[in-house]
């Protein structure tokens, strides 16, 4: 009996693919929503492949895209349990981890791409460490595109907001704190009913970037998007801090180089590809709505509003000073 228990040990650690504090041809698993197929899903295919060949196979990742690992909660819980290692995830679920990851996509923090570029530029490192604080490596933050708000009705101005049944990610501390400050009525829905929500009427009104509109089907059940956009988008790379760990120094200085170099090869597909789902998104019958520059800089005044509701909770005053220190 003792000897079967002791067999199954060692059988244990070596399936495990451990030996010592080291890891060793460890293939780690990492879910994502992204879809496969696509730019985005083939550059980190083709970084996992360069990690394998430049760690001689001790360092593998193998992505289950699509959902195939379940969504960005069940993603979250296996990792917790050891089923998964890591994930690519909206900054939404990244902040579930550290919450100050949501800062960028406050709304009208930048006024351009380049500045939303600089602003993700100067605060990752200290994201950085924030998820190392909190057990993740951060092996990227990847651009999506601007944010744009969708109607089934046309909403001229802001005043227009009034009336109409604005969606509301359910839990989304962020959203509720936008919709608030502009005494807007919000549904709560999640994420993947807001299609048929859009049908029966539920909501009138849905945000996302060009592209998640196109992939989830948006277009197909609104009529209206209005031209500026109300923020920007950004996804993360997060592998769980304890494989991190075990990595070799030299594994981990061919991983953090890999996803460097990939992390801006994605932003930058990311940005063509939006401008290219923004134009068939209104090649496909969606009628474009210009503000008037009055009500755009009521909304960026809306942001002081959103920040002062969320500082000490969601964000943190430091990666606030942080930020706007960057953008000077």
């Amino acid at each position: 009996m003792k000897l079967s228990i002791l067999l199954s040990c060692v059988l244990g650690i070596a399936s495990y693919g451990l030996s010592g504090s080291s890891l060793q041809a460890k293939t780690l698993k990492i879910g994502t929503m992204i879809p496969k197929g696509n730019e985005y899903s083939n550059y980190l295919e083709e970084m996992a492949k360069k990690v394998k060949e430049q760690t001689d196979g001790r360092v593998k990742f193998k992505f289950y895209f699509g959902g195939l690992a379940g969504d960005e909660p069940d993603v979250l819980r296996k990792i917790h349990v050891g089923q998964l290692h890591g994930g690519v995830f909206t900054a939404k679920a990244m902040s579930d981890i550290y919450s100050d990851v949501r800062l960028l996509e406050v709304p009208f923090t930048f006024s351009s791409r380049q500045d939303a570029r600089k602003g993700m530029d100067a605060l990752a490192p200290e994201f950085a460490k924030g998820f190392l604080a909190n057990g993740y490596k951060l092996l990227g933050l990847y651009e999506t595109g601007e944010v744009y708000m969708v109607s089934k009705n046309k909403i001229p101005n802001m005043a227009g907001l009034q009336g109409q049944k604005i969606w509301l990610m359910a839990g989304d501390k962020l959203a509720e704190a936008f919709t608030k400050s502009l005494n807007i009525v919000a549904v709560p829905v999640a994420l993947p009913d807001v299609l048929t929500s859009l049908s029966t009427g539920l909501v009138d009104v849905a945000y996302a970037p060009a592209l998640a509109i196109i992939a989830l089907q948006w277009h197909s059940k609104i009529s209206y998007i209005v031209e500026q956009p109300f923020g920007f988008h950004f996804q993360g790379f997060l592998l769980n801090g304890k494989w991190w760990d075990k990595m070799k120094a030299e594994d981990k200085k061919v991983v953090e180089a890999l996803a460097n170099e990939y992390a801006r090869k994605i932003s930058d597909t990311n940005l063509s590809q939006a401008n290219d789902a923004f134009a068939a998104i209104k090649k496909q019958g969606a009628s474009p709505v210009k503000w008037p520059e009055s009500d755009v800089k009521g909304l960026i005044s809306a942001r002081d509003k959103i920040l002062q509701s969320l500082t000490g909770g969601l964000l943190s005053k430091k990666s606030i000073l942080s930020l706007e220190s960057s953008l000077k």
